[in-house]
């Protein structure tokens, strides 16, 4: 689960069951999605599902990449964060049934990011 928490205020992320790797490669995840919180739009908490055909492009894992969702990538965390902006292309994997775009997140294309949080759960 990666949480993120804009420096403007918004927070937004995403889920994912598959583990990421480095390799510069998708990851088939049907059960990844991604969400928002708290967005500039007033959207209720939503959660934004895979579209049905692209579960084999959930996830991006890349080494010079932080947790990134999508073909787009609809979310895309950069290495070197905290210097460097994220940047949406949401709607390019995950069904983006708010008709915002890539601005539904935080009301732009980029994000800069105040806060990351990544949670994975051993069993």
């Amino acid at each position: 689960m990666t949480l993120i928490n804009s420096k403007d205020g918004y927070i937004f992320g995403g889920y994912a069951q598959m583990a990421w790797s480095s390799g510069n490669s998708y990851i088939r995840d049907p059960k990844a999605f991604v969400f928002t919180l708290k967005n500039p739009h007033s959207i209720p908490p939503t959660r934004f599902l895979v579209k049905s055909g692209y579960e084999s492009y959930a996830l991006y894992a890349y080494a010079s990449y932080g947790p990134t969702f999508g073909n787009g990538p609809d979310i895309l965390v950069p290495d070197r964060s905290n210097l460097v902006k994220g940047t949406f292309k949401f709607g390019s994997t995950y069904a983006d049934t708010t008709g915002r775009g890539s601005a539904t997140f935080t009301g732009s294309s980029s994000f800069e990011i105040g806060e990351i949080l990544v949670y994975q759960l051993f069993g």
